[in-house]
């Protein structure tokens, strides 16, 4: 089993630094799958992890500081902690439809926030929602400006977006993924660990996902990461029920 078509770590166009990854598709036997992985260099983005939590409307992944925060940390909560992943389950008797949001901030409360309320409208969903969000919020506020990258991942279908302080970029990618065993990701760095700059992207990447499991999946993706820089993982597998299965896996517990 492999999380991509090659066991090699996940390069930008200028090194193995890539900052926060997400992606999205199906797994081999064609459930959608959604993952996140963080990955840092200085103490206070290393003293993190990922757990798992229950939201109102489903399960959620959050990252939370390792033991007691940094002083940076403490000064910027909202850039080192956050909702990674969220995700809306089906309940009896109500019918609508089933998706995850994940992002590298606090905007995925507020992106799934607007696609609950569409869902449950039953609402065509379309990328301007995501689009939008994204641009109210713009690139974070850092030394870096670093970008806003986010997914809404529904059946065969999703959108990945991300908004960039290069070129004052903003794009959203709504794609129909119906290639099994296929994933697509992003990331926010281009991979200079000495001077991290905003990832060149146009259009996500794609690897070959060759597990059904959400712990397998969190695990490999892990193990992609340059191990100098990885903090923690995780991975969401809607199952054959309509249910969204989360795991995460953390270089310190």
């Amino acid at each position: 089993m492999n999380i991509i078509e090659k066991p090699d770590i996940i390069r930008g166009t200028e090194g193995t630094y890539i900052g926060r990854i997400l992606g999205v598709g199906l797994t081999e036997d064609g459930r959608p799958a959604a993952v996140y992985g963080i990955s840092g260099r200085s103490q206070s983005s290393k003293q993190r992890r990922l757990i798992l939590s229950d939201y109102i409307l489903g399960p959620e992944v959050l990252v939370e500081p390792v033991g007691e925060m940094t002083e940076e940390q403490t000064s910027r909560k909202a850039i080192y902690f956050y909702p990674a992943i969220r995700a809306l389950n089906p309940k009896e008797g109500r019918k609508f439809r089933t998706f995850a949001v994940f992002s590298n901030g606090a905007h995925t409360a507020e992106i799934f926030g607007a696609y609950t309320a569409d869902s449950l409208r039953n609402s065509q969903i379309y990328a301007p929602t995501l689009q939008e969000i994204l641009n109210m919020w713009g690139p974070e506020k850092d030394s870096l400006g670093t970008p806003r990258i986010a997914g809404v991942c529904f059946n065969i279908d999703y959108i990945l977006g991300m908004v960039s302080s290069r070129e004052n970029r903003l794009w959203c990618n709504p794609l129909v993924n119906s290639d099994r065993g296929k994933i697509y990701y992003i990331h926010t760095y281009g991979g200079d660990p000495d001077i991290p700059r905003a990832a060149d992207l146009k259009e996500p990447a794609h690897r070959r996902l060759k597990s059904n499991e959400p712990i397998d999946i969190a695990e490999l993706l892990f193990d992609s990461i340059d191990p100098a820089y990885v903090v923690a993982t995780a991975a969401a597998v809607r199952d054959e029920n309509g249910l969204w299965r989360m795991a995460v896996r953390n270089s310190i517990e």
